[in-house]
């Protein structure tokens, strides 16, 4: 700061707690008699003609994932660099603040000090030896959403097919060839702005008990309408022909992950968004039921969950 400009007037030396008597402490002054213990001052400095600044650094990329965003870029060459400065906002073309305290030596670094459902907008700069800093790298900007769903149910075949389990705190799927079970679940995801580009989406449910098989279930998009007090096997929504994802349904309970990646995409961009239905592949032979839990159900860390990884426009 002296050197930056700031008036010199030296420093105080005093006890931190100056209410109880602690005696005497005796320093060696400047007049001291003991030369080689007098007061001194060592300072290290570099004598600095340089002002130009590195090049400004390129390649930033920004994944967010739960309560964190990781960010890497490419290195700069210079061979002065002292390293980098990460800026972050919440609105695009900042302004800016600061997040670290000292300079960082990589070319990547995680934030921790984020909240899910906020789109966060970074940029990073270089630094020399001289202290001389880079103009801003490229923006870019990354947000992590987690859903619970809106509306979660399954259909029955069997007893005339037009009983309803919207209130019931499991989602059965069942294969049998006449009394077959379909789930079904539904997320809003409107809060994510038109014209994002979703890089990742998992749709994740959980097994409330161990199966009594192995068995392989199907994930497709559903085309139309349903209400989740309403629906019955008798008048249950059309399903996509293209199956979205599967899954391997192991013989014991745990939970299990679906990749929508696609599904979600197209939802942002403006298809009809009526949820999934998850089937089992064969539904022709009795697997018995397998019991995901509902977003009704008591264990609430374990109710179906979507996450979303996206960049705004």
């Amino acid at each position: 700061a002296w050197v930056d400009g700031t008036a010199n007037n030296g420093w105080r030396i005093s006890d931190q707690d100056e209410a109880t008597n602690s005696g005497d402490v005796n320093y060696r002054s400047r007049e001291n008699g003991t030369t080689n213990e007098r007061p001194k001052l060592e300072v290290n400095y570099q004598s600095c003609s340089d002002t130009t600044a590195p090049g400004a650094p390129n390649g930033l990329v920004a994944s967010a994932g739960e309560l964190e965003t990781t960010l890497n870029w490419n290195d700069n060459g210079e061979s002065d660099l002292a390293g980098y400065n990460i800026y972050r906002s919440t609105t695009a073309g900042g302004p800016y603040s600061k997040l670290n305290s000292s300079l960082l030596t990589s070319s990547a670094y995680t934030d921790t000090g984020v909240a899910n459902g906020v789109t966060y907008y970074y940029v990073v700069t270089a630094v020399d030896d001289c202290a001389n800093e880079s103009a801003n790298s490229n923006e870019e900007s990354a947000a992590y959403s987690v859903f619970g769903a809106v509306a979660d149910t399954y259909v029955k075949e069997e007893k005339g097919g037009d009983d309803n389990f919207g209130t019931d705190a499991e989602i059965v799927v069942k294969s049998d060839p006449t009394k077959v079970k379909r789930g079904l679940v539904s997320f809003d995801v409107s809060s994510i702005p038109s014209g994002s580009v979703v890089s990742s989406a998992t749709l994740t449910v959980c097994l409330s008990a161990n199966p009594g098989s192995t068995r392989t279930h199907e994930l497709r998009r559903i085309t139309s309408s349903w209400v989740e007090t309403v629906v019955v096997w008798n008048d249950q929504p059309t399903a996509s022909g293209t199956v979205t994802d599967t899954i391997t349904v192991p013989t014991t309970a745990q939970c299990l992950t679906f990749t929508v990646t696609a599904d979600v995409q197209a939802w942002v961009d403006g298809t009809a968004n009526n949820g999934w239905r998850i089937s089992d592949q064969d539904e022709t032979t009795d697997s018995g039921d397998v019991n995901y839990r509902s977003r009704e159900n008591g264990t609430t860390n374990e109710r179906p969950k979507l996450e979303v990884v996206y960049a705004p426009p």
